[in-house]
């Protein structure tokens, strides 16, 4: 199954409930998972970051709504038989380290999944995030690092 780079919340709301429009929807991106921080170091060294909002529905045969977002550029919206969809971005940019750098898979712990990602990566590695020392490779001292967030 795919798993999401980020849930959203919204104050006052619980699981399964309609969110009503205007709504103030928060999204905590997931940036422990390697794949989720390659994605955003990739984007904003490009100087853009393109992110998709998606919305995830049960399916009902014969039934069921989906919601409808109509674009600036949509008919309807032009003759205002209809309201364009809005979008605005508030984002906040930790300069912290990771809580636990050694968790390659994103799984929340670190177990033999990473180890073989270390593994993998052994040698000469400028930049790549196994190289958990920052020495330029992948080699004893990283692996006494993984082994000590073991678990």
């Amino acid at each position: 199954y795919p798993v999401p780079s980020a849930i959203c919340t919204v104050d006052g709301l619980t699981l399964g409930q309609i969110i009503p429009q205007d709504s103030h929807v928060t999204f905590d991106l997931d940036v422990s998972r390697r794949d989720v921080h390659a994605y955003l170091a990739d984007a904003l060294d490009a100087g853009l970051l393109p992110l998709t909002v998606t919305s995830l529905h049960l399916v009902v045969q014969q039934g069921g709504e989906f919601p409808t977002i109509y674009t600036k550029e949509n008919v309807l919206v032009e003759f205002e038989l209809a309201d364009a969809a809005m979008l605005s971005l508030d984002v906040l940019v930790y300069d912290e380290p990771f809580t636990n750098p050694p968790d390659f898979d994103g799984d929340g712990t670190v177990g033999p999944a990473d180890l073989a990602v270390l593994l993998a990566a052994w040698g000469r590695c400028d930049g790549c995030p196994e190289d958990l020392d920052g020495d330029g490779a992948v080699g004893p001292a990283d692996l006494a690092i993984l082994l000590a967030k073991w678990g």
